[in-house]
């Protein structure tokens, strides 16, 4: 967690979730850092948790196209 200061706003991030369960790392910023901090912890022991059910039992996961130049 990192506070608010003069340079910018307040952010917290995960780490381990794809090292540990596969899962995609998560960051906040702009919140009360100690909402992030729980949020965080709430939404990545969920993620862990999906990570650990069979592959037909996973709520599917968004893919993002890779940004291509010239069409936004």
């Amino acid at each position: 967690m990192v506070p608010e200061d003069e340079i910018g706003p307040g952010f917290a991030y995960t780490i381990g979730l794809s090292h540990t369960h596969g899962a995609p790392e998560l960051a906040m910023l702009g919140l009360d850092v100690h909402a992030m901090h729980h949020m965080l912890n709430r939404l990545g022991a969920k993620s862990a948790a999906d990570a650990r059910q069979p592959a037909e039992h996973r709520p599917a996961r968004p893919v993002r196209a890779p940004l291509t130049p010239g069409r936004g």
